[in-house]
Parts: C-alpha cells; sequence; structure tokens
C-alpha cells in the first residue's frame, strides 16, 4: 500500500458563480496499491458526496506522496462518512 494525495474540484451547485465557494478543491489521503486504484476511490466517494445533488465533480486529480500532509485518511476501499473526509 502507498499513500496518494486525491483532490476532487467540486462546484457548488447553490452556490452563485460570482460566490468564493462556487467552485473549490478538496483533499484527502488514500492509502491504495496502486494511483489507479486511489483515484478511483477518490472518485468514488467525490460521486457519492455529489448524489445529494448540492455539489457537482469537475475532475481530480491524483498524487502520490512520501511525506504525507495533515488530511484525513482513507483506505482503498473504506466508505468514510462525510465529517471524516470533510466536504
Amino acid at each position: 500500500m502507498a499513500l496518494h494525495v486525491y483532490t476532487a474540484w467540486l462546484r457548488n451547485l447553490a452556490a452563485r458563480p460570482d460566490d468564493q465557494d462556487y467552485e473549490f478543491p478538496a483533499c484527502i489521503l488514500i492509502d491504495s496499491d496502486s494511483p489507479d486504484a486511489a483515484q478511483a476511490w477518490g472518485d468514488h466517494l467525490a460521486q457519492k458526496r455529489c448524489a445529494r445533488g448540492d455539489l457537482h465533480l469537475l475532475w481530480s486529480e491524483i498524487e502520490a506522496t512520501e511525506m504525507p500532509p495533515d488530511l484525513p485518511l482513507i483506505r482503498d476501499g473504506q466508505d468514510a462518512p462525510d465529517s471524516h473526509i470533510g466536504w
């Protein structure tokens, strides 16, 4: 397993385009066997959050890290609550 920083860029559908919170990044650490698996799991979690209708996933990216930043940690396959992820 390896740590990957997953970043999802989200759009708040309830906000106006001139609102500073209209688009924003959300970052988590995903412990996974590969970058592709980490991205797939991060996208799953982001889409699950977006399914509630107030957010839209614009794009995402994954980056391997050896020095993990202070971010919520999720293991590949772990369904974490929004309160842990922070979105």
